[in-house]
């Protein structure tokens, strides 16, 4: 199936063989986020702004030090810049994510602030922000630069002379990755029926998968994109040699013990915690209890290489959440921002509590041996 992902053979093919690239997935990450709606002298965009805050929220989960600018002016727009330039200084990893109007001028690529609107090209290019100056204060700022640009709408410009849709291609320096909503020279959509631009939707998803490497993130992105537009869009990234490997989140996870003698994986004792895609998996295997990324709590039954959900606490926070058995006998679900999510019913009894993952798929806090809250989902064997 096509990808829609144009991206370097000879990148991907040393970058895999390549295990001597030193690891940055630990190291220090900054970002900046910047999305635009409110066009004050073209037409306005719905999803930029959420664009850019789910984008923030899903990062600073990933342990990025995020910068997000809303509906920025073009004096705000290359102050974010230097203040990213100015603060990444030593960084191993930054990011620059763009959400709003973009074009091209004879080639070149440009970000159009909330206050951009000219018929002259001249006085165009002055009002914009050139994304390869973006690009070279990026690359000023870390060894491995990211950028990401949702900007591919139809051009608001187009009586510009000179001016094209889309966006043109770019190249960076080695250590340098670049993504574009879709292919050079064609158009993105806004998905007006959704929270978020189509792209930008499955990057979100794609983000949130643990254990994916940068290529493997932006390749499921392309694919979901690919597919969800039935061929239509087609994302495009663009690298030269990077020699790093890297992940957003870091390898998946499985749930501490209930405690550091007991050696279980179905019990979260009082006290203890489980954070985002970290799980509880029954005694016979057929149950698992996930924390997941959308700051959902989904408990599976496990059949051969599916899993089908059966109870959850149908919560939502892109930020991801962290799943904690208080001591007092209350299992909680609190978001990164400490937001409560979701909370059993209080504890009857006293004792010492812990949450059990049963082999009959019940989920079952027990004060000492007698049960005070269940999911009410035990099947018949």
């Amino acid at each position: 199936m096509r990808s829609g992902i144009c991206l370097l053979v000879l990148l991907l093919t040393a970058l895999a063989l390549s295990a001597e690239f030193p690891d940055l997935s630990t190291g220090r990450r900054i970002a900046l986020v910047i999305g635009n709606n409110n066009y004050q002298k073209v037409p306005a965009l719905k999803n930029s702004v959420h664009d850019a805050d789910d984008m923030a929220a899903n990062l600073t989960a990933a342990g990025f030090q995020v910068s997000v600018c809303r509906d920025v002016n073009g004096v705000e727009f290359e102050r974010a810049l230097q203040k990213l330039k100015e603060g990444g200084a030593g960084a191993d990893v930054a990011l620059f994510y763009f959400s709003g109007h973009g074009f091209q001028i004879a080639g070149e690529n440009y970000l159009a602030p909330v206050d951009a609107g000219s018929s002259e090209e001249s006085i165009l290019r002055h009002q914009c922000i050139s994304c390869e100056m973006i690009r070279e204060v990026v690359e000023s700022s870390a060894r491995f630069r990211i950028l990401v640009f949702d900007a591919c709408r139809n051009n608001p410009f187009a009586s510009t002379r000179g001016g094209s849709r889309g966006l043109s291609t770019m190249q960076g320096q080695a250590g340098t990755i670049i993504s574009l909503a879709t292919g050079p020279g064609s158009t993105a959509s806004d998905n007006e029926g959704g929270r978020n631009g189509l792209y930008t939707k499955n990057l979100l998803t794609a983000l949130q998968e643990p254990g994916l490497d940068f290529q493997g993130v932006f390749r499921r992105a392309g694919e979901l994109t690919y597919e969800d537009s039935s061929g239509s869009q087609q994302p495009w990234v663009s690298a030269s040699v990077i020699p790093f490997r890297f992940r957003f989140r870091g390898e998946a996870r499985s749930a501490p013990a209930v405690a550091p003698a007991s050696g279980r994986n179905d019990q979260l004792a009082g006290g203890a915690s489980l954070d985002t895609f970290a799980n509880l998996t029954s005694g016979n295997g057929r149950y698992r209890l996930s924390v997941q990324g959308d700051g959902n709590l989904v408990l599976y039954r496990i059949q051969g290489s599916a899993a089908d959900p059966i109870w959850s606490t149908q919560t939502h926070d892109p930020q991801g959440a962290q799943l904690t058995m208080n001591k007092n006998g209350i299992l909680s679900l609190v978001s990164r921002g400490g937001s409560v999510l979701w909370n059993s019913s209080k504890a009857p009894a006293v004792g010492t509590f812990h949450l059990e993952v049963q082999n009959d798929g019940n989920l079952v806090i027990y004060g000492g041996s007698t049960p005070t809250w269940t999911s009410q989902t035990a099947e018949r064997q």
